[in-house]
């Protein structure tokens, strides 16, 4: 597959790193001019992702109904269109299959933060989703974007996702949301699960 077989309107996912820290954000195609594709502006906490740093690499991924598709460190460069920050990806080279590990869940039920105001219990998390808890009298409906912070560790953690599960529990609601943009998910994962692991070896 290549970049000339998407189309206007393809949902596609960026994974943007910078030495060890990586990004991976939702956005579509905007536009198809052979071996380039222009995407619609990134937006990450409610900001517009810069993208004009020369040590930051993007690969692009295309879900399909088989498999995702992967183009690994595209040229990428910022086009202003209605001065918004499209961005221009160009690859030449088909696309791969790309090999999704199977996402382990991690059990949390830490304080977090719903929306920069509500507080939340953090039930668990993966590479691809979320869950929380809340009480009965802030119901959430389905398909509403969420941001969480929690702490993970020794830092904050940062999450953008969509709600699309709602589950009763007691007195309370538990939500499963899709992630659409995170900050090291990966990295703050096997860094808990390592750190579980020594504390469990004394």
């Amino acid at each position: 597959m290549f970049f000339h077989d998407l189309v206007e309107g393809s949902p596609i996912i960026l994974k943007l790193q910078r030495q060890k820290q990586s990004i991976t954000v939702d956005t579509r195609v905007y536009k198809v001019q052979s071996d380039t594709i222009v995407v619609e502006p990134i937006v990450y906490d409610g900001k517009y992702v810069n993208v004009a740093d020369d040590e930051l690499t993007i690969s692009v991924i295309h879900e399909t109904e088989e498999k995702p598709i992967i183009w690994k460190n595209v040229v990428f460069k910022i086009l202003r269109i209605q001065n918004l920050p499209y961005i221009a990806l160009a690859c030449r080279n088909p696309g791969v299959v790309f090999n999704r590990r199977i996402s382990f869940r991690l059990n949390l039920d830490v304080q977090g933060v719903l929306n920069r105001s509500e507080k939340v219990i953090v039930h668990d998390i993966s590479s691809t989703g979320i869950s929380f808890y809340t009480n009965k009298d802030t119901r959430k409906m389905v398909g509403t974007p969420v941001t969480l912070k929690f702490l993970g560790g020794y830092e904050d953690v940062y999450v953008s996702g969509e709600i699309v599960r709602e589950e009763e529990k007691d007195d309370k609601y538990l939500y499963g949301c899709t992630i659409r943009a995170s900050v090291d998910i990966d990295r703050f994962i096997s860094e808990e699960q390592r750190r579980r692991a020594m504390k469990g070896k004394r």
